[in-house]
């Protein structure tokens, strides 16, 4: 992994994040705000970027490159949006990581938010940045719940389709 120093005043990067829509809605303030906590992180293909069961207190937001979500040993998804997120549930409860993370992609970049900071940046500056996250991840969380719904729809008929054959080839 390579990795940047805190991106303070990065305008490049600042011009970069306008291109990512779960940023559409910030101010150039609350970016800047949100740039403080944050770092450009570069990883090869087959990379780990989170280890399952491990603690830890970084947030990803996917700039370019894919990256595999992986539970056990199978792999449920890719991320592959630019703007995609990682590694928010374990920063919203404390819980220890539900799946490790590997980069893709050679050259998979992401911008990496250390969420312990905000324990210790002045009270304006860390409610500015929770209301910030927060939001974002309710964005987040509400399309990844339709999709969840989708997909169990999807699964539940055929389930029943799955019993209705076993039953016919079984009379």
């Amino acid at each position: 992994m390579k990795e940047t120093s805190f991106l303070k005043d990065n305008e490049e990067i600042l011009e970069r994040l306008r291109d990512v829509s779960v940023f559409d809605a910030l101010s150039d303030k609350e970016l800047r705000d949100f740039l403080t906590l944050s770092k450009l992180r570069s990883y090869e293909k087959g990379e780990l970027i989170i280890r399952e069961g491990e603690y830890d207190c970084w947030l990803y937001f996917l700039l370019s490159g894919s990256v595999d979500v992986i539970v056990g040993d199978q792999a449920m998804r890719t991320l592959s949006s630019k703007g995609d997120i990682f590694g928010e549930m374990g920063i919203i409860d404390g819980s220890p990581r539900c799946a490790s993370i590997v980069a893709d992609e050679d050259a998979t970049q992401c911008l990496g938010m250390d969420a312990s900071i905000l324990d210790r940046i002045a009270k304006e500056n860390a409610i500015n940045a929770l209301y910030v996250i927060y939001r974002i991840f309710a964005e987040v969380f509400s399309g990844r719940l339709r999709e969840a719904m989708q997909e169990n729809a999807q699964l539940k008929s055929e389930n029943e389709n799955l019993k209705k054959e076993l039953e016919l080839s079984t009379t």
